[in-house]
């Protein structure tokens, strides 16, 4: 019997969780028939720290709550599996895989929501604001995590090279009681010296129009947050954080409404920049997305 396709929270090698006993899964594979599963146990390893669960005598391979240390912020967790089938035969140990924490606290959070100084109107759309900030990487980097939120939808670029496959991020949701960030591993974007970070805003759910609705139900304009960390392979952190020295200019995207469409003036070029503004938090609370993103496909 063999162990495979370890997940953590139904997905594999998650980053960026936010739950503080995320969920274990793990599938058995044998050729011979009948082959069941009577104990489990789990190895896990962090930042100076191992965990070993024992042999614990249970059938259970889907959603097994993790029984470790306490996990922390950004926290990273290699971990692997090893089972006893119905004869008391050990398996081999599985190979290893990894969940990484995100931001768990709020005061995690140095980023402050901004958005562009024009809005339109419950009827009028406006262009999508297109925002940017430079900073510079004075060292090898060993690791870079983004975390970014918004009322409305987001694509964000680094050195001119789209952040993530995914497509109408972060989502919808009763942006009221909580507003979902994503994480990205962005380490492989970021170059010794000067770089840029930018990203174009739609209006979404949160802003346009949403069934009989008219715009801006849960906003007035789209809002961003987003939170850059960079970590040297010395162990130094630089962190770069959306804030009023951010620039915003309109985009060649004049309208995009996801019931009334988009409208796209290719002559047009982002200028005009100016000081984006920083806005209050909306009342949600901020959690990590769950579940795998829209892709194309």
């Amino acid at each position: 019997m063999t162990v495979e396709r370890l997940r953590c929270e139904h997905l594999v090698d998650p980053i960026g969780l936010d739950i503080a006993r995320p969920r274990l899964s793990w599938e058995l594979r044998s050729n011979r028939p009948g082959a069941r599963q009577t104990a489990f146990q789990i190895e896990a390893s962090g930042d100076g720290w191992t965990w070993d669960s024992g042999r614990r005598m249970s059938d259970e391979s889907v959603g097994v709550p993790w029984e470790g240390p306490d996990l922390q912020s950004r926290q990273r967790v290699a971990w692997r599996v090893r089972v006893w089938d119905g004869r008391g035969i050990a398996s081999s140990w599985s190979r290893s895989a990894i969940f990484e924490m995100g931001l768990l606290d709020a005061a995690d959070w140095q980023a402050r929501w901004i958005g562009a100084p024009w809005l339109g109107g419950p009827k009028t759309p406006c262009a999508a604001p297109f925002f940017r900030a430079a900073f510079r990487v004075a060292r090898p980097v060993a690791a870079a995590r983004l975390y970014a939120a918004a009322l409305g939808l987001y694509e964000f670029e680094i050195n001119g090279r789209r952040v993530g496959d995914d497509v109408l991020a972060p989502g919808w949701t009763d942006y009221r009681r909580r507003v979902p960030y994503r994480t990205y591993d962005v380490t492989a974007l970021l170059r010794r010296g000067g770089n840029r970070i930018g990203a174009v805003l739609g209006d979404g759910w949160a802003v346009g129009h949403i069934g009989w609705r008219d715009r801006q139900c849960y906003a007035d304009r789209p809002r961003l947050l987003a939170q850059l960390e960079i970590v040297y392979a010395d162990g130094e952190r630089h962190t770069v954080v959306s804030n009023a020295a951010w620039e915003a200019a309109p985009r060649p995207i004049l309208e995009a409404d996801l019931l009334m469409g988009e409208s796209h003036d290719a002559r047009l070029k982002p200028s005009q920049w100016q000081p984006a503004i920083e806005l209050p938090a909306p009342a949600g609370r901020q959690v990590a997305h769950r579940g795998p993103p829209v892709r194309r496909i």
